[in-house]
């Protein structure tokens, strides 16, 4: 539908200062103008890393935790009123340290706490429900089966119908892609389709069906022949 975004592609920084460099950005769970990264200044004494956020809507920098000895690799909470970043306990083994953010997200508002040791690169994440089916419709479709399941390279659907009509079925990866579309004519009773899958790799899918009675959908996996 092209309603995504216009493709345009801008710098964080489009002058950053000599011996200094950014990497591993990451977005607030919330607010797509939020970004933490990792800033690194080389100077006379060795590196020295700070871990910074920015909006990139206003240009505002601020300071989550600076003066530090290796990369953050930070990540946002799921609420993003912390940010989770690598670290060192006090025994300096690698651990995992989380700051209190202000409410503007960019800045830190309490001391910094340790959260587990022994851990790094952590990434902050929530269990959640994802409708991904017309709430009016779902499940509404009879006497489906579908196998094999893992398929490896045809998948048979076995589904009754109440009159002669169209099956319309889409593939989507774990990306929410769209990778496959395309239907079938069935015949009043039960019917057998037959999806030839044998040019997908191998890895989890969701297949959604849809006729004039409803929609349902399942997850399907393809193994290797």
């Amino acid at each position: 539908t092209r309603t995504f975004g216009d493709g345009l592609i801008e710098k964080l920084f489009s002058n950053l200062p000599e011996n200094t460099s950014v990497g591993n950005p990451v977005y607030s769970k919330n607010s797509p103008y939020i970004m933490a990264f990792d800033y690194l200044e080389e100077t006379l004494f060795g590196p020295t890393f700070s871990v910074l956020a920015a909006n990139i809507e206003t240009g505002d920098i601020g300071e989550i935790a600076i003066d530090r000895d290796d990369t953050g690799y930070p990540s946002y909470s799921v609420k993003d009123d912390y940010l989770l970043y690598n670290g060192v306990d006090a025994n300096f083994d690698v651990s995992l340290k989380r700051k209190k953010l202000a409410t503007n997200k960019i800045q830190s508002n309490g001391s910094e706490e340790l959260l587990v040791s022994g851990a790094k690169w952590g990434n902050w994440f929530a269990n959640g429900k994802r409708n991904l089916l017309n709430a009016g419709n779902e499940n509404k479709l009879r006497g489906i089966s579908i196998s094999p399941n893992p398929f490896s390279s045809i998948l048979r659907i076995n589904i009754e119908s109440s009159s002669d009509q169209t099956l319309n079925f889409a593939v989507y990866n774990i990306n929410g892609q769209e990778i496959i579309l395309s239907s079938a004519p069935m015949l009043s009773g039960n019917n057998v389709v037959e999806l030839p899958m044998r040019n997908l790799p191998q890895g989890i899918y969701y297949l959604k069906l849809m006729t004039k009675e409803g929609e349902s959908g399942f997850t399907i996996s393809k193994v290797e022949e």
